[in-house]
Formats: structure tokens, C-alpha cells, sequence
């Protein structure tokens, strides 16, 4: 891994650095300090470090070279940095920052083998691994700053100035191989100027070039014959080695371990201040004469290992693996794909030394994603403030057959009813409404939901789309559309993303409905010849939660069933977990007709109104504030503390002073947090049995789902609310992609793999071991272990076990669908026997059999995404500002969802209205620009009932291809306008009335072009 700290001082780290290398140096061993970087070259030092050129260089006193008038090139030291002056006395003096210390160190298996057996070709391996990370950081992390006109912005360098370090042991005296990179703030520019270097990057990329480092490290190892064993993406040890034994040489790791347990942390969830201030805490001053070489202790590690049973690992002959780096890269790039439209090359790197887990060199996957770059498959935007982003060929092509499909959809089609009909049809409806209503009330549809319907259902464009804010009665009118529509011999099917909001749709607007998924399944398995015309209408609910494929794909489907489809959804709620802004994209590029619904109606109270009203005018922060209940009581105490600390000293702090400040202010957040879920928590169990079940509890991540549900079982129990209960084994869903789910290095031993056949036959397997040289999963199934290649788990579900307790009235989450249930479902724990579970559903029992169904949990939380659809009286929303994306959509769907009442618990108010500020949308491959309206259509009167205007929104937007820039949803949304702009207009009736005949001529002529291009739907 690769840790950092800030060189605080350059005299004292050039004096320390190179004193202990000047007496490490024994006979026969490398010199264990050496210059590195091209920068070391144009600073004029190469090879064993120096203390006076160090030192030079971390003050900032650099060479630099010129050519001088007479075009000869000219030697002169010069001092980076700025002059600082002093406000009372006007001395000068110059301000420079020496550097930071990228530390790399190995597993502790790896220093085993090198340094206790003294193995020289595993330390090279090291060494060589440390060369290729920096080599990436040169490439992709230098910069510098310039002002232009009083503008900073930062340049591409290429390269740096470091001094390498190579140690031996800790200060524990334990084996640890790890090698200090000093990286000097030092970069030249193209004509040889020494500029101080601007290290965001260094710090941005650092996470991927220790992915670098770790593939290159395994690379090296798997060369010399050693097998590793890898417990999760990128981490292993070298086979042979047990962690228990290992640990008995790990004392200063014990040590900072010990320090976080009591600070209520551990290593694995622990920030770097976090470590850093543990480091700082256990460190003790290192024992005079103690040396960093590993021969003057090799003899002692060596009887210790030996009393332990601690031998030398075997190296083994094996077979080169015939891995290219195109397939690995191909894998890495297919894996960002399935979720973003543009990724950037950082995370492209990364993904691709995890998935490649020293099957294939480092320089040789770099030099694959290059050659994919300039092939044209890897399409380069401009940079970002991490560097390269990409998107691909593919989707670019994707995005641009969805805009030619929805535009030959126009007036492809035929109209449900004409309007004559669509009036009678209208009339029925809401006279039938009233009557159910009674008390001499009378229903109404709003004049934008009969505006929505009738362009719906008159118009004979195949493609149309709703765009509805949440609230507004879009299911309300979508029950008459289908009213109408059936009225007129036609069918009307529903989908939706989710299953919980497709049986939503369903019981709401009496459209038989299932999930996206289940309605492309059935699709793919229609071997029927595309229809011409049919009289059925889809109604795609939450489509802007569907990705580009998916979006794509029912494109497709309609096509092939002759049908019309109707996308209805959100462009200010949540997006897909895929790839793409597929709705966004398909309402904003003048394509299609828009129908607007914006007149929200959900809420019931001025206390509920007033958030949703704040977020509509685009003032998010504002409702964060209406409605928190701010817990900052550690927070308060921590900064008292520190603020006194600092007045003492003459208001500053030591460098481990800030350190341990930053650290105890990110524990005392930790304190607040749990305080906001615990007071959450008993304000919901205070509530009467009737009211939690009209209440949505939502948070922004499944780590905070999971405490919540805790903490409001723990409330429950202490009312008598629920009893001690069984505790039984369940199985969460693994994060995977489906790149992802086809190499090894993404298991780990215990995962569960589920199998389930062509004719529903289902096989549970737990893996037992990987193998990442072969790109094999060693797995238990029925009791026999069985070796399978990882290819064939692309077909299979990764889950991970868990546990949880369950008692009498639990709610009880559902989270994958079968049979009996629907992913989403919520339903009420009655009692479990012989691994037969009981649950109460909307009042009907079910049993549910534990040895094939595990996919459950407790159902008192949900995430933001989840609860996108529902409507319940009150909201309590947990936010907590150290986890999840927050920002303008997840506001829009947390404070839409009560009628009555919206509470937020929070840590820390100020930070939660300015995250929920922040506009978090996915990506596209291709932008929208404003064009001259092409298809604006003129008001027109319709009786009493009042025609408003249709927004231009739709209307003066096309897309457009521009494949080297950035492309963000921000990129083409427009600014909102009021709602008394946004509004819209009837489809203008045709004349004559457009005939069936017409538009099966239209549909011919583009069949042949549509099956054509079918691939590019993804």
C-alpha cells in the first residue's frame, strides 16, 4: 500500500534520510537510496542521495537550465516559493512547501520472504513495483500552476523529482519491507523553468497508482514461481503464510490497531488521519543504533520464525498465463460502461491492475489503454481535474440510435380516439370518479393531467413522455388513459424499475404492470416477426431510472411489437445505477413530445409544502434547514477544545496537533451521527403502530440502513414492542458488474454463488478459494468442491452472508423477487419453523422457505432510492454528512415523499444544506444544443376548458455529437422555469384524421433501417 505524510521539515528529513542510508550500506548490498524521475535529470542529480542536494531541493534552491543570448545554454540556481512578508516587522522571507513522502510498503508476507529469508529477487520485485507506480504518477500526476490575467489554472507537466529510500524493518524491529519516495515540489515546464508542483493529483491518483504498484508486485512475485492468495480486489499474501503467524511479526502494526480498537475504529474503516494519528500516538523514539537493514536482525527473525514453524514459501514452475492485456483492458472498460457513459482514466487504470491482479504487467496494460485510445474504441474528452476522461464507441452509437428511433417514431403511429371521443371519454371518467368520491363533490382532472392525457392518447407519434414532478397526479391520469384507451379496443401495459413501483403503478392507476426487467425477459424470448401496427400502448413509469440499454432496449421491443410507448418519469429525481441518462436525454433533445405536470398536490400541510416549495424554486439548502434537527454536541465540545489548545499556543497548532484535531473532529462527527439515528429512532418508535406504518424512515446508504434498523429494533424491545428473536442467515447481493463478475480477483472466500437454470432449477454454491493466475473459483456445492472457471460466473449472482435476528412483528424487507414475493416488498414477521418463515402481506400469510429464499432484512429503513415512488404520511429522513452522494435529487425525493410531515436528522446542518446543493447526475456520451424550434406546436382553443401554452422546453433542443468535450447532464438541463411558464400544449388534432393505412406505410419503410442498426441498442 501506499501511505503519505507531509515532509514538515527538508533540513531535518535530508539529514535523517541520509544518515540512515549512509550506514545501511553494507558490503555486496544496492545502495538504498537512489534519485528517480525526470526531473532529477534537468535538477542535475542522479544516483546515491546526497544530504546537501536533498536538502537543496526540498528548500526549493534548484537548477535550472536556459539558453542564453548567445545560444548557449546557460546553468543557475533559482528559489521557488513565494515571499511571504511579515506584517510587523516588513522582513521577507520565502514560503516553500519541501514535498510529501509517498511510502511503499508490501504485504507482510512479502517482507518474510525478502528481508527474514533474504530473498533479493522478491525485494527487487518490490522495488521494481515502486518504479512502475511512480512511472505512472510522472506521467498523470505533474502540474503546476500559472496566472493569467489574474487566473490560476494548472498545466500538464511530465515530470517529477524524488529520492527513494529503501528500508527493512519497523520501529517494533519487526520485517517490514518498505521504500520512502520523497517527492519534491519540483516540476519543470516545457522549456526547462522550474515551477513548484501543484500536487492535488499526486493525492487524486494516489489510490490508483497503489493499484499499479500491487498488480506489478503480484506480477513479479507469480514470475518467481510463488503462489498468492487473495482475500478481496488487489489485496493478497503470498501463499503458505497463515495471518495468525504473520501477526506474531506485525507488532507496530498490532500497535496502531490497538490505538484504533480504542478510539472505536479499525483499520479497514479507518481514514488516513485516522491511522496517522494512531501511528503518531504508539510511536516511540527508535533505539539507539537500531538499523534499517534487515541483515543486522535477519539472524533473530529467522530462530523466531522457526519456533513459530515458520518456513520459506515454495516457489513453484508455472505456466506463463496466456492472458492479453486487450481482453483484461476490454474488461475493465466494459465494467465502467455498464455504469457510467464517461468514466476518466484514473478510474479506468485502477479497474484495470485490479481486474489483471498480475496476470499481465503493469507497462503493458497502460501501454493497452493507450492503443485503445488511438484505435478509436477509447474516445478522449478533455481533461478534468483528475486528467483523461473516455467514453466509448458504443455508446455514443447507443445514445444516438435512441435519438433516431424516437425521431422516426413521428407520426408513425395512429391516434387512440379522435377528440370527440377523447371529450365522451373524459366526461365518463370524471363523472364516475365524483360519484365514487359522493357528498356531491365534484372530480376534476387538472387542466395539465387532461392536457398530458390528451396528447397521449391522440396523437400518432409511436414515442411520447411524460415529464412529472412528484406529487402531481401522474398515476391519477394515467387510470383514465387506460380507461380511455381499453374503451377503444386497445391494450395497456405498465413497467417500471422496480418492483415495488410497478405493483405502485398497478393498484394506482389499474395498469397491469411488471418490471422493466421481466418485460425485456419475456421480449427476448419473442421469436415473432416485427408487427406493423397493434393496438397497444406501454406506459414505461420511472423511466428516468432506466439506462441508456435498458432505455434502449424497450425502444426496440415497442418497435418490434408495433406498439406505442409512453416513458413517463423525473429529471430532478434519481437516475439510473447504469449507465447513462437515457430520459434526460430523450426529453431534452426536441425529438419527442413533453407533457409537463408541475402543480404538486401531495402535500396536505403548510409544514410539508414549504420544503417542496423551496426545492422547486431550486433552493435545496433552504429545505434542509425547514426541516433539521441538527445533533453537533461531540462536534462543539471537540472544537472548544482545540480552539483553546490553539489560543494557548499563539493561535497555532503542531503538525500532529492538526492531525489529531482533524481526527478527533471526524470522531466526535461519528458520535453525532449515532446521536441523530438514536434520537430518529425513538421519535419512530413513539409513534402508534397505525402511524410507523404510514411513516418512511430514509437514508442515503445500506451501512446507515443497517444501524438504523438496529437502533429502531433496539427501541422496540426496550417498549415491549418486540421479543428476543432467531437469528438466521441471510444473503446480501454482491456489487458486481458484469465484467466484474468474470474474474476471480472480485471473490473471496464465503461468498455464496446462485445458479439458477433455464427451467428454474436453483444450485447454491460458497466459494471456497480463488485462483486469479487461472481465472478460477474454487467452490462447495452439495458438500464436494468443484474448480470453475470464473467466465462462468457471469451467469451466476455473488451474494455475501449475513446474519440477523427476527421477531414477532419485525418488518421484514424482501429483496430480490420469486414466487411468493417481489423484490421491495415489505412484510410483518409472524414466526419461523424448521427454516419455514411466516410473514404477514397486506393482511395474507405467506410462508417463505429459508433453505431456498434468503434474500431478506429488516424493513423498517430504506434508501433514497428505493423510496422513489412511495407516498406515506411522514418522512424521517436520516443524513448523515460522511457517507453517501447526497445532493439536488436525493433532497427531491426525500422531501417529496410525506403528506403531513418532513423531519431530517442530521450532524451537521450547514454541511447538509450545501451537499444538498450539489448536482450529482450520470454521465452521456453525446450533448444537446439549442436548435430553431422545429416542431412547436400552436395553441389552440378547446371549449371552457383552458389551453395552456407547451413548454419550449421540449421543443428548441436537438442532439448533436461532440465527442471532445466533456458531456455532463449539466451540460444540456436547462435552467427551471416557473411554473406558470412550464406548461403545456394539446397535441393539435390531425386533419384529416390520419388512417391506419398511412401509418403502416410510414412503419415499412423504416423497418429495414431499424433492424439495421438493432446491435447499437447495446
Amino acid at each position: 500500500m501506499i501511505s503519505k505524510s507531509e515532509i514538515s521539515s527538508a533540513v531535518g528529513a535530508s539529514k535523517y534520510m541520509t544518515a540512515q542510508a549512509s550506514v545501511e550500506y553494507y558490503a555486496g548490498e544496492n545502495s538504498p537510496s537512489q534519485w528517480g524521475g525526470k526531473g532529477a535529470e534537468h535538477a542535475g542529480v542522479s544516483g546515491e542521495v546526497k544530504e546537501a542536494d536533498l536538502t537543496n531541493i526540498l528548500l526549493g534552491k534548484v537548477r535550472e537550465v536556459s539558453e542564453g543570448a548567445n545560444g548557449q545554454q546557460e546553468e543557475k540556481t533559482v528559489q521557488l516559493g513565494r515571499t511571504k512578508i511579515d506584517q510587523v516587522t516588513g522582513e521577507k522571507a520565502i514560503e516553500h512547501r519541501a514535498g510529501v513522502d509517498f511510502t511503499f510498503a508490501p504485504p507482510k508476507s512479502v517482507s518474510m520472504e525478502s528481508e527474514v529469508w533474504g530473498r533479493q529477487d522478491v525485494r527487487d520485485a518490490h522495488e521494481k513495483a515502486v518504479r512502475a507506480s511512480m512511472d505512472y504518477l510522472e506521467a498523470n500526476a505533474a502540474q503546476y500552476r500559472v496566472k493569467e490575467n489574474g487566473i490560476a489554472t494548472t498545466v500538464q507537466s511530465d515530470n517529477l523529482t524524488y529520492a527513494t529510500f529503501q528500508h527493512a524493518t519497523s520501529r517494533a524491529g519487526d520485517p517490514q519491507t518498505h521504500t520512502h519516495v520523497l517527492i519534491a515540489n519540483l516540476t519543470y515546464d516545457g522549456d526547462g523553468k522550474a515551477r513548484s508542483l501543484s500536487n492535488e493529483k499526486l493525492y487524486d491518483h494516489r489510490t490508483t497508482a497503489d493499484a499499479v504498484y500491487k498488480n506489478e508486485l503480484a506480477s513479479g512475485l507469480q514470475a518467481l514461481g510463488y503462489e498468492l492468495n487473495y482475500d478481496g480486489r488487489g489485496e493478497f499474501e503470498i501463499s503458505g503464510y497463515g495471518k495468525e503467524k504473520l501477526k506474531e511479526f506485525s507488532k507496530r502494526s498490532e500497535e496502531i490497531d490497538a490505538a484504533l480498537r480504542e478510539r472505536g475504529s479499525n483499520k479497514e474503516q479507518a481514514s488516513h488521519e485516522a491511522r496517522q494519528v494512531a501511528n503518531l500516538a504508539t510511536r516511540v523514539e527508535k533505539e539507539a543504533g537500531h538499523s534499517e537493514s534487515a541483515e543486522p536482525h535477519r539472524g533473530r527473525w529467522q530462530r523466531e520464525a522457526s519456533e513459530l514453524g515458520i518456513a520459506p514459501a515454495e516457489r513453484k514452475t508455472q505456466e506463463i498465463g496466456i492472458d492479453s492485456a486487450k481482453g483484461i483492458v476490454s474488461n475493465a472498460i466494459a465494467s465502467w460502461a455498464e455504469r457510467e457513459q464517461e468514466f476518466s482514466k484514473k478510474d479506468l487504470v485502477k479497474e484495470t491492475m485490479l481486474q489483471s491482479s498480475g496476470r499481465v504487467s503493469s507497462q503493458n496494460l497502460l501501454a493497452e489503454i493507450e492503443k485503445q485510445r488511438e484505435s478509436g474504441e477509447l474516445v478522449q474528452r478533455t481533461n478534468d481535474r483528475s486528467g483523461a476522461r473516455f467514453t466509448t464507441q458504443a455508446a455514443i452509437a447507443g445514445e444516438q440510435w435512441a435519438d433516431k428511433q424516437i425521431s422516426a417514431g413521428t407520426d408513425a403511429h395512429i391516434s387512440v380516439m379522435n377528440k370527440k371521443e377523447f371529450e365522451a371519454a373524459l366526461t365518463a371518467f370524471e363523472d364516475r370518479k365524483s360519484r365514487e368520491i359522493g357528498n356531491g363533490q365534484e372530480f376534476r382532472l387538472k387542466d395539465e393531467q387532461r392536457n398530458a392525457a390528451y396528447n397521449i392518447l391522440t396523437s400518432g407519434d409511436q414515442f411520447s413522455a411524460i415529464q412529472g414532478s412528484p406529487g402531481t397526479g401522474k398515476t391519477t391520469m394515467l387510470e383514465f388513459v387506460r380507461e380511455a384507451a381499453e374503451s377503444k379496443g386497445w391494450t395497456v401495459q405498465g413497467m417500471s424499475n422496480g418492483a415495488s413501483q410497478a405493483e405502485t403503478l398497478q393498484k394506482e392507476s389499474g395498469i397491469k404492470s411488471s418490471t422493466v426487467a421481466s418485460f425485456l425477459s419475456e421480449y427476448s424470448k419473442t421469436n415473432t416477426e416485427p408487427q406493423g401496427i397493434a393496438k397497444t400502448l406501454y406506459i414505461n413509469d420511472e423511466a428516468s431510472m432506466s439506462g441508456q440499454k435498458d432505455f434502449n432496449s424497450t425502444i426496440a421491443a415497442t418497435q418490434h411489437a408495433g406498439a406505442k410507448m409512453v416513458f413517463a418519469g423525473d429529471q430532478d429525481q434519481h437516475q439510473s445505477v447504469a449507465a447513462g441518462a437515457a430520459y434526460e436525454r430523450a426529453i431534452s433533445n426536441g425529438k419527442m413530445q413533453v407533457s409537463y405536470l408541475v402543480d404538486i398536490t401531495r402535500q396536505k400541510t403548510a409544514e410539508a409544502k414549504a420544503p417542496v416549495q423551496s426545492i422547486i424554486a431550486g433552493n435545496h439548502a433552504e429545505a434542509i434547514r425547514m426541516t433539521a434537527k441538527e445533533f453537533s454536541n461531540a462536534r462543539t465540545i471537540a472544537n472548544n477544545k482545540w480552539e483553546q489548545i490553539s489560543a494557548n499556543q499563539g493561535d497555532t497548532l503542531t503538525k500532529s496537533q492538526t492531525a489529531q484535531r482533524k481526527e478527533e473532529l471526524k470522531q466526535a462527527s461519528r458520535q453525532d451521527n449515532l446521536a441523530s439515528i438514536r434520537t430518529l429512532a425513538k421519535d419512530y418508535a413513539a409513534l402508534s403502530p397505525e402511524d410507523r406504518n404510514k411513516t418512511a424512515v430514509i437514508t442515503g446508504t445500506n451501512a446507515d440502513r443497517v444501524a438504523i434498523n438496529n437502533q429502531i429494533r433496539d427501541e422496540l424491545k426496550a417498549q415491549g414492542n418486540l421479543s428476543a428473536g432467531k437469528v438466521i442467515n441471510t444473503l446480501k447481493v454482491k456489487d458486481l458488474t458484469t465484467a466484474q463478475r468474470s474474474e476471480a480477483s472480485s471473490y473471496q472466500g464465503g461468498d455464496v454463488l446462485i445458479q439458477t437454470s433455464k427451467r428454474g432449477e436453483v444450485a447454491h454454491m460458497k466459494v471456497k478459494q480463488i485462483n486469479t493466475r487461472a481465472n478460477t473459483i474454487t467452490v462447495t456445492k452439495e458438500g464436494k468442491d468443484y474448480e470453475i472457471k470464473a467466465a462462468s460466473a457471469v451467469n451466476m449472482q455473488a451474494y455475501v452472508e449475513q446474519q440477523r435476528e427476527f421477531s414477532a412483528g419485525d418488518k421484514v424487507a424482501f429483496t430480490q423477487n420469486s414466487g411468493a414475493v417481489k423484490n421491495g416488498t415489505i412484510g410483518t414477521f409472524v414466526k419461523i419453523d424448521d427454516l419455514i418463515m411466516t410473514v404477514d402481506i397486506n393482511g395474507k400469510q405467506k410462508e417463505i422457505d429459508l433453505r431456498n429464499y434468503k434474500h431478506i432484512d429488516h424493513g423498517y429503513v430504506m434508501t433514497s432510492h428505493k423510496s422513489q415512488g412511495a407516498t406515506v404520511d411522514r418522512t424521517l429522513i436520516h443524513h448523515n454528512v460522511d457517507s453517501g452522494m447526497h445532493g439536488q435529487r436525493e433532497s427531491m425525493v426525500n422531501n417529496t415523499r410525506a403528506r403531513l410531515k418532513t423531519v431530517t436528522y442530521t450532524q451537521d446542518m450547514d454541511k447538509a444544506s450545501k451537499q444538498a446543493e450539489k448536482e450529482v447526475s450520470k454521465t452521456v456520451a453525446t450533448k444537446v444544443r439549442r436548435v430553431d424550434k422545429e416542431r412547436t406546436l400552436q395553441p389552440r382553443l378547446e371549449g371552457d376548458r383552458s389551453m395552456v401554452q407547451r413548454n419550449e422546453f421540449a421543443n428548441n433542443v436537438f442532439a448533436e455529437q461532440l465527442r471532445f468535450s466533456p458531456a455532463k447532464y449539466s451540460d444540456y438541463k436547462e435552467v427551471k422555469q416557473n411554473n406558470n411558464e412550464r406548461t403545456n400544449e394539446k397535441t393539435p388534432e390531425k386533419t384529416p384524421e390520419k388512417t391506419l393505412e398511412a401509418a403502416k406505410g410510414k412503419v415499412q419503410e423504416r423497418v429495414r433501417e431499424r433492424e439495421q442498426g438493432i446491435e447499437l441498442s447495446m
